[in-house]
């Protein structure tokens, strides 16, 4: 893939996808708080085939919520992704699952950008 290619935005839609790596972040720049970062390769088979989007999740208690369910639907067992799990002992695991994703373009500083809405489990 090119560079320009690289950078083309991905156009809104929802993708067939795989978790391609994980990285916990104990302080975030900005906020000080914990995350974990998550980046998704799309392996639809489709014209953005094998580009790579992140989705960071917040650590925070208040906010676990929506990595949960990105990671049950990367494969995680539901009783595993309780209020204390581990993402070192859970997320090794979940590399290399499918899933989906759903991706927006937003504006920022005037550019586009691409978003992860949401992360989905894969059709079947």
């Amino acid at each position: 893939m090119s560079e320009a290619e690289d950078l083309k935005v991905v156009e809104k839609g929802i993708y067939g996808a795989h978790l391609d790596e994980w990285e916990y972040v104990e302080e975030a720049a900005e906020s000080g708080n914990p995350y974990v970062k998550m980046v998704f390769a799309i392996d639809d088979g489709g014209p953005f085939d094998g580009r790579k989007l992140t989705r960071n999740f917040s650590a925070m208690p208040t906010a676990l919520g929506f990595m949960k369910r990105a990671l049950i639907a990367l494969g995680a067992e539901a009783e595993a992704v309780s209020d204390d799990f581990d993402t070192d002992e859970l997320l090794p695991d979940l590399v290399g699952n499918p899933c989906r994703i759903s991706v927006s373009v937003r504006k920022y500083e005037g550019e586009d950008q691409n978003d992860i809405r949401r992360v989905l489990a894969p059709e079947d």
